[in-house]
C-alpha cells in the first residue's frame, strides 16, 4: 500500500526521483539464506528465511539483512506465506499495542491486506471482531476467514455496533486506511465506550475531535511498527538483543510470533493472495493494485531464484 502510494504521487503530477540514490521499495519479503555472519545463531545458510523492515528489507533479487530482522520460516509455511511477515508483524504489534482481551468487542476499519491480516490476529486472540469495509471483494476475503464484516456506505454501522454491544459501545477499534477522513475517525471515536481503545495504524485522519475523546478517556494508540527496537540502530544495525524482562515483544520476537500464527492456522494467509508476478512485470503488478482495487489483495513479486517455492 505504502509503495502504491508513493508511485501515484510520483506520477501525477510527477515526483523527481534522485538518480543517485533512487528509492527502494518495499520491507517485508522471503527466501534462502546463502550466507550468515559470524555472530548469527539462530539461522543458517541454506535455511528459509522470513525477512522484515526497511531500509535493509527491500524489492530486490538480494538483500543483506540484520540478524535481528531474519526469522526461520516455520515447517509447513510457504515461503509465498512468509512473503508477508513484515505486514503480518505490523498487524501483531498494533494488537498488542490495543491491549485488546478475550471477549472484548474490536471493531475493525479497513480490509486491505493490513486489516485483513489483523481482523484474523484479533480474532486468533479471542478478540469479537466486526471488520468495515467499502469494497465488497475485500469484505468477501475476510468473510471467508470467519470475520463478521460490514458495508458502511449501505448499512447503519452505529445500529450494528450498538445492537452488537447492547449498547455498551466498542471495547476498542483499530483504523486501518490511508484517508485523511477525519470525520470516519471521530465517528469511530464516538461508538466506543468509556476508556476504549483505538489503535492508528493507517497514515491520514489524526487531527480528531479532543472533546470526544476527552469525555470518554479514550486512549488513541499510533504503533511504531513492528515493535521493540524498530527504528533502533542499537537493536537493528548492532544486532543487541534486550533480554525479554525489558522488552518482551521486540520486532524480532512479534516476527516470530506471526508465523507461529500462520503455521497454526490461526492466520490463513493463502486465500488472501490474489497475484503473483515475476519482478520483470513490476509495473504490471502496481497498474493492477492502482487500477483495479476491487480484485486485489496480497500481490507478491516473484525472484529467478525462489521458483522451487
Amino acid at each position: 500500500t505504502e509503495t502504491r502510494g508513493i508511485i501515484q504521487r510520483r506520477r501525477t503530477p510527477v515526483e523527481p526521483v534522485d538518480e543517485v540514490e533512487p528509492y527502494g521499495f518495499g520491507y517485508s519479503n522471503s527466501g534462502v539464506v546463502e550466507e550468515t555472519g559470524e555472530e548469527t545463531e539462530h539461522i543458517a545458510a541454506g535455511c528459509r528465511a522470513a525477512c522484515y523492515g526497511a531500509p535493509y528489507v527491500r524489492h530486490a533479487e538480494w538483500n543483506l539483512v540484520p540478524r535481528n530482522l531474519v526469522h526461520p520460516v516455520p515447517e509447513g509455511v510457504s515461503l509465498r506465506e512468509a512473503a508477508f511477515t513484515g505486514v503480518g508483524t505490523i498487524g501483531v504489534h498494533a494488537v498488542r499495542r490495543g491491549r485488546f482481551e478475550f471477549g472484548e468487542k474490536v471493531l475493525v476499519v479497513g480490509l486491505g491486506i493490513l486489516g485483513n491480516l489483523t481482523a484474523q490476529i484479533l480474532a486468533a486472540s479471542g478478540v469479537d471482531v466486526l471488520a468495515s469495509e467499502l469494497l465488497a471483494f475485500r469484505r468477501e476475503k475476510a468473510g471467508a476467514a470467519g470475520v463478521r464484516t460490514i458495508d458502511p456506505a449501505k448499512e447503519d454501522l452505529p445500529g450494528a455496533v450498538d445492537a452488537w454491544t447492547g449498547g455498551a459501545g466498542l471495547d476498542g477499534a483499530v483504523i486501518l486506511t490511508s484517508t485523511e477522513n477525519v470525520g470516519m475517525v471521530n465517528g469511530v471515536l464516538r461508538l466506543c465506550r468509556e476508556k476504549g481503545r483505538v489503535v492508528l495504524v493507517g497514515g491520514g485522519g489524526t487531527g480528531f475531535d479532543r472533546e470526544v475523546v476527552f469525555k470518554k478517556e479514550l486512549d488513541v494508540l499510533v504503533p511504531r511498527a513492528g515493535g521493540g527496537g524498530r527504528y533502533d540502530a542499537w537493536y537493528e544495525e548492532e544486532g543487541n538483543d534486550p533480554p525479554m524482562s525489558m522488552i518482551r515483544w521486540t520486532e524480532g520476537r512479534n516476527m516470530g510470533a506471526w508465523l507461529w500464527l500462520v503455521s497454526t492456522g490461526r492466520v490463513r494467509v493463502e486465500q488472501l493472495i490474489t497475484h503473483e508476478y515475476p519482478f520483470a512485470e513490476a509495473e504490471a503488478a502496481f497498474d493492477k493494485l492502482i487500477e483495479c482495487p476491487g480484485e486485489t489483495l496480497g500481490v507478491l513479486l516473484r525472484y529467478p531464484p525462489a521458483e522451487g517455492d
